[in-house]
């Protein structure tokens, strides 16, 4: 089966069992490693005292020891937490088809995670483009049932009515009507295991749809999908400048209430940058006028790879903040001249 494989020299911490634990995963290539490491930056400062987080990391290589060592760092600067690295065996998704440019087959991952995390009922899923606001333990403690998965509805994807029942027909799905954006997923690993959910999914790999991996999702998810508010999955995609803006968004009037919307600007748990252009994506480090792009450039400076994030992106922090230098932090391991990437 897909079992990760730990990284040379994983040494496991012991923690209380006072609190609260959530387990998150991620995955990743050598391209998102950056960003990766501020996803990570913002669940660890925004987790309650009382929450403990097991971070799990999957990518296809082993890194290069030093940025092995620097993403075990975050168990150093954070003492409620435990980093749980993981290479993938590439030849799990040997048929997957991976036709859109700038997704690699580490997206594909996720799919894995019912047999890449054997021993966990349920995890948090996030994408590296996301930012956390607040404390996740209570969306990991929510009972969803016998759901396979919780998220928010992709309002974009049900915005044009042709393009959606095409869409919908290609997956075998009556609707779009519970078609949620996978980058921020509750997942019941154990419904999916005990379902065999992922051999299905993996089967559907070799498709080329049209958003691989989250067609898939929805594809084998419709009818067990729990749906969560705007503010869990907050994507600038829309225009969020004001409640008048936002729902003159087909899409949004249809996925979302004027609640969730007013919930999610005053309080949003995950800010997720799944910006695109005809260009290509536009992510805060690329693209400075991006909501939000603030609070991730104030994630990345308490980063352990805040070097190699101010050697790669360094200008556009410079235009937000008018400074280059790193946030003062005690705690902080040495900051190098950012060649590790």
């Amino acid at each position: 089966m897909y079992k990760g494989r730990a990284w040379k020299g994983r040494v496991y911490c012991v923690m209380s069992e006072t609190g609260t634990r959530i387990a998150v995963a991620l995955t990743t290539d050598d391209n998102n490693i950056l960003p990766m490491s501020v996803t990570i930056t913002s669940l660890l400062e925004t987790a309650a005292e009382n929450t403990f987080c097991d971070v799990y990391i999957f990518m296809q290589n082993q890194p290069r020891p030093q940025i092995a060592e620097r993403i075990m760092s975050f168990e150093r600067l954070y003492s409620r937490c435990a980093i749980h690295p993981r290479t993938v065996d590439p030849d799990a998704l040997n048929c997957a088809v991976v036709s859109v440019k700038h997704l690699g087959l580490a997206n594909f991952y996720r799919l894995l995670l019912p047999t890449l995390l054997p021993r966990l009922d349920k995890v948090i899923y996030l994408d590296t483009d996301t930012l956390v606001m607040r404390d996740l333990a209570g969306l990991y403690a929510l009972d969803i049932g016998d759901n396979y998965m919780a998220g928010v509805r992709a309002a974009n994807f049900v915005d044009y009515d042709k393009a959606a029942k095409r869409r919908a027909k290609t997956l075998g799905i009556p609707s779009l009507n519970q078609y949620i954006n996978n980058g921020v997923m509750l997942m019941n690993l154990a419904a999916m295991r005990r379902d065999r959910l992922q051999k299905k999914m993996v089967e559907l790999t070799a498709k080329d749809y049209g958003c691989p991996c989250q067609d898939i999702t929805n594809a084998v998810g419709y009818g067990r999908t729990t749906l969560l508010p705007f503010r869990f999955n907050v994507s600038p995609k829309h225009d969020l400048s004001s409640e008048e803006a936002f729902f003159s968004q087909r899409g949004c009037r249809i996925c979302y209430t004027r609640d969730e919307y007013r919930q999610a600007m005053e309080s949003p748990v995950i800010i997720h940058f799944i910006n695109k252009t005809s260009e290509g994506p536009t992510k805060p480090w690329n693209m400075v006028g991006l909501p939000f792009a603030e609070d991730w450039w104030n994630s990345a400076q308490l980063s352990p790879f805040w070097p190699e994030i101010l050697q790669m992106y360094g200008s556009f922090n410079q235009a937000i903040h008018g400074r280059t230098a790193p946030l003062a932090r005690p705690d902080s391991i040495d900051q190098n001249k950012g060649d590790l990437l």
